[in-house]
């Protein structure tokens, strides 16, 4: 009894002394846990698998589930095989969080099949899994699957998130898939349990709407709208500008104030067309004075979009040019829009003149700006840039362009009947 008591104590002592290190060890993958994930969410991944492999693999504890899901998350961006691997080596993948990591890694590879396979093969799968794998298809441009695995989510008793219809909406809206878009609307509708009050669901559904030239279902889904935000005030503005709903746009426009909320820079870039296509040049310089007192001029596409209004309005071209000088970077748009201006109030002298400037500024002309500039070249004076615009327009390709070969022909045949050539 003597000998056996103290055989026990013995083995007390050993189990106790073999405990230890694994207690250190555990706090010791515990620090290097918090250290990984911070590294994680820095985007710093090679230095996240350096640390990994430097300071856990070689201890063995290069399989613990706590530690898997941040590895694999930097994998994403290089390759993750060999970790999947040991995943299934130590039953890793029995865990959700390793497996749906796996499945958010696959995606980012495009190996969809991989994905999939990794889903099938879950013992359990939680909301998480299901939106990762139908997040899978959508960002690899399957939207028939992410439709059918949203069904089967939907079928097999989980909430669908606003945010996750709202993604597949996005994307039915910007490949104008209008059935399945529909169907996605009507699941929305008939289950009680998804929030159709979202504002992010919403909003997506009235884009979806816009995009599709379904402008009074737009509408409807925008009325009924419990809380409407500028950025679905925006999306109906830009709804009914690209539906050429120009008054419809305004009246958004000036109800969104009404309403209280404030126009951001990109409500005004969405208003700025209708402004120009209706001729409402006092309202444009009224958006013009908003712009200006929340400093919106400063932003090149905002500058570029008053350009344009004023100069939609050819006796409104004062404003459009002290706009144009204030901006430092100006892009090929709006030196055309200039140019063009200038050419259709026949100021060939201007248009001619600031052609020579965008040329030596080192801005190369497109399309549209030498159609604006071959217009204006009728006269000697402008022979020899014409000629020059001619060699342009040779050496660019653009030649098969057949607008710009007619406005060639037209400019020809004006300095052959002046005697010019």
């Amino acid at each position: 009894m003597k000998d056996n008591g103290h055989q026990n104590l013995v083995n007390f002592q050993r189990l106790k002394a073999s405990q230890a290190p694994r207690k250190v060890m555990r706090r010791f993958a515990s620090g290097l846990n918090i250290k990984i994930k911070e590294l994680v969410s820095k985007g710093l991944y090679d230095q996240t698998l350096q640390l990994y492999k430097d300071e856990l693999h070689c201890y063995g504890l290069h399989a613990d589930t706590s530690i898997l899901p941040s590895i694999i998350k930097a994998c994403g961006h290089l390759h993750g095989l060999p970790l999947h691997c040991m995943a299934l080596k130590s039953g890793s993948t029995s865990d959700p969080v390793v497996s749906n990591s796996l499945i958010s890694m696959y995606a980012k590879l495009a190996l969809v099949g991989a994905a999939r396979q990794v889903f099938d093969e879950m013992p359990e799968r939680d909301t998480i899994t299901w939106n990762s794998i139908i997040n899978c298809y959508v960002q690899n441009g399957n939207l028939a699957k992410a439709i059918d695995v949203l069904k089967e989510m939907h079928f097999n008793g989980f909430t669908l998130k606003p945010e996750l219809i709202a993604s597949i909406v996005s994307v039915c809206a910007r490949t104008r898939k209008y059935r399945q878009g529909r169907q996605i609307h009507g699941l929305v509708v008939v289950d009680d349990k998804i929030n159709e009050e979202s504002v992010f669901l919403s909003t997506a559904l009235l884009d979806f709407y816009m995009r599709c030239n379904q402008t009074l279902t737009a509408f409807y889904v925008f009325y009924n709208m419990q809380v409407k935000n500028e950025v679905s005030w925006t999306a109906m503005i830009s709804g009914c500008i690209a539906n050429q709903c120009y008054g419809m746009a305004m009246n958004c426009f000036r109800e969104m104030q009404v309403q209280g909320l404030k126009p951001n820079r990109v409500t005004v870039l969405a208003i700025l067309p209708a402004c120009a296509e209706l001729g409402h040049i006092g309202h444009g310089k009224e958006i013009h004075a908003y712009t200006y007192r929340h400093r919106f001029e400063s932003d090149p596409h905002c500058s570029a979009a008053l350009i344009h209004m004023y100069c939609k309005r050819g006796n409104e071209m004062r404003p459009a040019e002290l706009i144009f000088e204030k901006v430092s970077l100006k892009d090929v748009v709006m030196w055309s829009s200039m140019i063009g201006s200038y050419s259709q109030c026949g100021d060939s002298v201007k248009a001619l003149q600031l052609f020579s400037r965008m040329r030596a500024g080192g801005v190369d002309p497109n399309s549209v700006t030498l159609l604006a500039i071959i217009s204006t070249c009728t006269s000697l004076s402008s022979l020899q840039i014409g000629c020059g615009v001619h060699s342009h327009v040779l050496k660019s390709g653009l030649n098969s362009d057949i607008f710009i070969g007619n406005a060639l022909i037209n400019v020809c045949k004006v300095w052959l009947s002046h005697g010019f050539a």
